[in-house]
């Protein structure tokens, strides 16, 4: 569950760079 948040994160800063 919360692994799976930091994934989403992850995801999110990737997408911002």
């Amino acid at each position: 569950m919360y692994g799976k948040i930091m994934a989403v994160y992850l995801k999110i800063l990737n997408q911002i760079m």
